[in-house]
């Protein structure tokens, strides 16, 4: 889509993407010359999530981050083999989700003419605060009968996530979300 909107390899310095292989495969195809940065935000979250013993888990957060305040690719791939040496016995999954695609979560090191360069993310406040906590709720029902069965579950979902936002009681305002959603029901 982008391509058809005019915007060519020549004006595209940086795509920063998540390690999903379509879009990779697609950026390739689309972009073969620009830079492809893997989303620095999501790799660490995969470090994370393959962590199997959580009482050190923010420890290695916290080495695999370091690797990313290198100002060169240089240190950060001496960073990268530091943490490496001192935690792949010990959580192997979770390095070895480190290393996959790493030059790609470096690539904002490269000499791109990119002032500051910045480890640039794909995740931002939307999907993180709000549809993150959402998908997370939705995702216990496996199908709705009715779009109206769909659009309700969506509407609590949301009302809950306010209410805890706000400190307020949900049994409180889920009184008025039911009352509204019962009048729209025919």
């Amino acid at each position: 889509r982008l391509q058809g909107r005019g915007i060519s390899d020549r004006y595209v310095r940086l795509i920063v993407s998540d390690g999903a292989g379509g879009i990779c495969a697609a950026i390739e195809t689309s972009y073969p010359t620009v830079a492809r940065q893997r989303c620095v935000v999501h790799k660490l979250r995969n470090v994370f999530d393959n962590t199997a013993d959580t009482s050190h888990r923010k420890e290695l957060l916290a080495a695999a981050s370091w690797i990313y305040d290198a100002q060169t690719q240089t240190e950060a791939n001496q960073r990268l083999e530091q943490v490496i040496s001192q935690w792949s016995e010990v959580e192997p999954k979770a390095i070895a989700s480190l290393w996959d695609d790493f030059p790609a979560s470096i690539a904002y090191l490269e000499p791109l003419g990119i002032s500051q360069p910045e480890r640039f993310c794909t995740t931002n406040a939307i999907e993180g605060g709000v549809m993150r906590p959402i998908r997370r709720r939705l995702d216990c029902a496996t199908a709705y009968r009715t779009e109206v069965g769909a659009n309700c579950a969506l509407f609590l979902t949301i009302g809950r996530l306010n209410s805890q936002r706000n400190g307020e009681l949900w049994m409180q305002n889920c009184h008025d979300i039911l009352y509204m959603l019962r009048n729209e029901i025919p």
